[in-house]
């Protein structure tokens, strides 16, 4: 089995939605303000289940057999 993907991929298309995937995870920005709030009061409410975007990083580190892209997008 090869450690590398055979899939044709674009690498910079998938480093980019990387950053966005990894900016949506960590904002609460698109929260109402209502939940907002209640989150505020209640911090375990806060990323109780993963959402699209968290799902999409850990697709991402799983195929590419990495996580050096995550966490140097996480530094920003």
């Amino acid at each position: 089995m090869s450690l590398h993907s055979t899939r044709n991929v674009d690498m910079g298309k998938q480093e980019s939605e990387l950053a966005i995937n990894i900016r949506k995870a960590t904002s609460i920005g698109d929260r109402s303000q209502e939940y907002a709030t209640q989150a505020l009061s209640f911090p375990t409410r806060l990323n109780t289940t993963p959402g699209k975007h968290v799902r999409a990083c850990i697709v991402y580190t799983y195929d590419h057999r990495s996580s050096q892209s995550f966490w140097a997008g996480m530094k920003v």
